[in-house]
């Protein structure tokens, strides 16, 4: 599931999900705020595993789950834990370098986990795990980045998304939630298949879409299911 872009602000960053999932799957419970460890996070909650896909806390700390590492795989269940349990653990580690030294990756699924966080400085994550060994990079948080899942998109697929928005950061649009919201909504080439904003016919589609914003000591949490037509909006 999911494509994901990161825009740098004056002051944080936005971090925005687009969640490509089955139809028939059970819709999401609009965010809400969970104790994780010491720390309450805000998250829109997938009732099937009880995890999420993206959350954030109130010291900026922005977690983004996308399915699959390098490349599309082949489920191989049972799997110890969700994914998007996964996610959530991630909060109650101090460092991005403790979660990556300490946690028990194995028995789970692949999977691409997006860590942004604002401390003296903004720092961007990638974290991907294959199923058999752990994979990680610093981004430079400084410059835009998109991510599109390997399980639902090609190597063609992710290389035309990126173009495409290349092409939107070319007509230097304001990097303000409102229209990254709206890029995610209309970008594309008027293929569901592929559109940020897809489906493919009757058992998966965008069902939402999440906008974080973190600013300098506050945030906001943008969410719009797609099925229902409604929008939520958390201050923090």
């Amino acid at each position: 599931m999911c494509t994901v872009t990161y825009l740098p602000t004056p002051t944080g960053y936005l971090l925005t999900s687009s969640r490509d999932e089955s139809t028939q799957r059970a819709r999401a419970v609009f965010p809400v705020r969970q104790p994780v460890g010491d720390a309450t996070i805000l998250m829109p909650q997938d009732p099937e595993g009880g995890g999420s896909w993206i959350a954030t806390n109130e010291q900026g700390n922005t977690a983004c789950l996308l399915n699959g590492a390098f490349e599309n795989h082949h489920r191989q269940p049972p799997y110890r834990k969700s994914r998007g349990l996964v996610l959530l653990d991630s909060f109650q580690f101090s460092t991005t370098e403790a979660f990556l030294r300490h946690y028990d990756f194995e028995g789970i699924e692949p999977f691409t986990l997006i860590l942004a966080s604002v401390n003296a400085e903004t720092q961007l994550y990638q974290i991907r795990w294959d199923g058999h060994r752990v994979h990680h990079d610093i981004g430079d948080p400084s410059q835009p980045h998109i991510w599109s899942s390997v399980t639902l998109y090609d190597t063609a697929m992710r290389q035309k998304r990126n173009t495409w928005f290349q092409q939107w950061l070319s007509r230097k649009p304001a990097f303000t939630a409102e229209n990254i919201m709206n890029f995610h909504i209309a970008g594309g080439e008027g293929n569901p298949d592929i559109d940020f904003k897809m489906k493919r016919g009757d058992f998966l589609q965008t069902m939402s879409l999440s906008c974080i914003e973190i600013m300098t000591g506050s945030g906001r949490f943008i969410y719009l299911d797609f099925l229902l037509n409604k929008t939520q909006k958390i201050s923090f």
